[in-house]
């Protein structure tokens, strides 16, 4: 068991693929915080040369650097509001606004986040690690080995351009 999620890192035109074991209930929130911030979570996952089937990845995300453009699926565990209390209340406003934009929708959620990723075209994609195959074949990348495709039809899409400002944060 475990709650699975895959990851890929587009640089340069080459792709690193991650894996993790545990983190599908939190990667959204990593992926929230800009692409600073979703790099280094998923770098601290085990690298691996091959996406998980589709029924098995319960979360992640891809981004691209080069067409600055990012794919993200997978609905975290809404973060305990007894944890927040340990919290200073500006400490945990960011994590109840995410909460809040995700039960509102996706589109929601990727519009408030979209200052952490100024000028980059967002995507949360129901597909999953089919989205990430699709991407991966489209740059005619094929360094990660990707699962036949197994997602249902009648899978959601969601895309968002984050609006060119000074971005919160920075990005890698």
């Amino acid at each position: 068991m475990g709650h699975r999620a895959n990851f890929v890192l587009i640089r340069n035109g080459e792709a690193k693929a991650y894996h993790d074991q545990w983190a599908a209930l939190g990667c959204t929130y990593a992926f929230a915080g800009g692409p600073a911030d979703a790099t280094s979570a998923a770098e601290q996952s085990e690298p691996t040369t091959e996406l998980l089937d589709w029924a098995f990845a319960e979360a992640g995300f891809l981004i691209d650097f080069d067409e600055h453009a990012a794919i993200v699926f997978g609905y975290p565990e809404p973060i305990d509001p007894e944890e927040l209390s340990e919290f200073s209340a500006e400490e945990a406003a960011p994590v109840s606004d995410l909460d809040l934009a995700l039960q509102k929708g996706p589109l929601e959620f990727l519009k408030s986040i979209a200052p952490r990723w100024a000028g980059w075209q967002l995507c949360w994609d129901e597909r999953g690690v089919d989205a990430f195959a699709d991407h991966l074949a489209r740059r005619a990348i094929r360094s990660v080995n990707t699962q036949p495709k197994t997602h249902p039809e009648n899978y959601a899409k969601e895309s968002f351009t984050a609006p060119h400002l000074p971005p919160i944060g920075g990005s890698r």
